[in-house]
């Protein structure tokens, strides 16, 4: 088994987690190993629940960020995988341990009721509760 220490650019959270590195990356697992520092955000979790909740939030705000370029075709750069220049996806969270809250929102454009309906619903499938703004 490999240890790996992994510092999310979600939170200033610290965790290092296992993972098998026979498995080929699409089956492989992640699992909980030890806290080398807990942020504020996330005071008062106990460390495998930690990780799960840390893991559900950064996962949760890559997923949405992935359907904005994905999904968002006027937005997307017409030559690589991302949003077009001027357009930024952003994110913050509110609230704190277990009950924190992601919020995403597009600076440099501005999405139609269509497009917000679309990436709600899509947030609404995710593990981490999010706000479309």
């Amino acid at each position: 088994m490999a240890i790996t220490r992994w510092s999310p650019d979600t939170c200033g959270c610290v965790i290092d987690y296992t993972w098998d590195p026979d498995v080929p990356d699409g089956a492989r697992t992640h699992s909980f190993h030890a806290v080398e520092r807990i942020c504020a955000g996330h005071d008062g979790l106990s460390d495998p629940p930690l990780f799960d909740t840390v893991l559900a939030e950064n996962q949760t705000k890559n997923r949405l960020h992935g359907w904005a370029v994905a999904n968002l075709a006027r937005l997307r750069h017409p030559l690589e995988d991302r949003l077009s220049d001027g357009v930024e996806f952003r994110w913050s969270f509110t609230g704190t341990g277990a009950g924190r809250r992601l919020e995403v929102w597009l600076d440099g454009a501005t999405l139609t009721a269509g497009e917000k309906g679309l990436m709600r619903a899509f947030a609404a499938t995710l593990n981490t509760p999010a706000t479309v703004r």
